[in-house]
């Protein structure tokens, strides 16, 4: 990684940091406040169909004020995913909801976050009186970097593990044969031969 591109990841990871700090401070009354997890394979299409099919379920929300703001931050999250024909490389995130801004008053804040540090793992839809950003935040962590080898005399599985996610680097499947059933002085011979492949592989 040149000069340039750290420079470029750390001012990122400073963004991504402030963003969570900022989302973090936010409340709603009740549970009014949606975050959406878009990993990078979903499709658009698919987000923006589950977005309109929550806004439909949310006009049975007794309370006027919570039903109006839900549909009113789904309704934000909806226009804010016309811009976009895919996911972005790692996915993004989406956080829109009418916020406290003192003296009974609310603010609608809608917010975009395209490709954190990870590629979001998967699709997640959380309403709530404050944002999701555990997830986000689990990201931002420093994470040690763990080698994993798995291995019996079947196959070996190569990884790395990091925090929570295992990402998978080879796999090998061995020529061991099997044990011999039969007797006799071949048998001796087989089992030698058969200790010698399981070492070596």
């Amino acid at each position: 990684m040149s000069e340039v591109e750290a420079e470029q990841t750390d001012r990122q990871k400073y963004e991504f940091r402030k963003l969570i700090e900022e989302l973090k401070e936010y409340r709603g009354s009740g549970t009014q406040l949606v975050t959406i997890y878009v990993p990078p394979e979903r499709q658009i299409s698919d987000i923006a169909a589950h977005v309109t099919q929550e806004h439909s379920e949310a006009s049975n929300i007794k309370s006027k004020d919570t039903r109006t703001n839900v549909q009113d931050a789904l309704k934000s999250i909806k226009d804010r995913l016309k811009y976009y024909d895919t996911p972005p490389e790692n996915g993004m995130v989406l956080f829109s909801g009418a916020v406290d801004a003192g003296g009974g008053q609310t603010d609608m804040v809608t917010r975009v976050l395209e490709n954190p540090p990870e590629p979001v793992q998967s699709f997640r839809y959380h309403c709530d009186s404050e944002f999701l950003t555990e997830p986000l935040a689990e990201m931002m962590a420093d994470k040690g970097l763990f080698g994993l080898v798995v291995l019996d005399r079947r196959e070996a599985n190569v990884g790395w593990l990091r925090g929570k996610r295992v990402e998978p680097v080879k796999s090998a499947t061995s020529l061991v044969p099997g044990k011999q059933r039969k007797g006799g002085q071949s048998a001796q011979r087989f089992a030698r031969l058969r200790l010698e492949a399981i070492d070596n592989f």
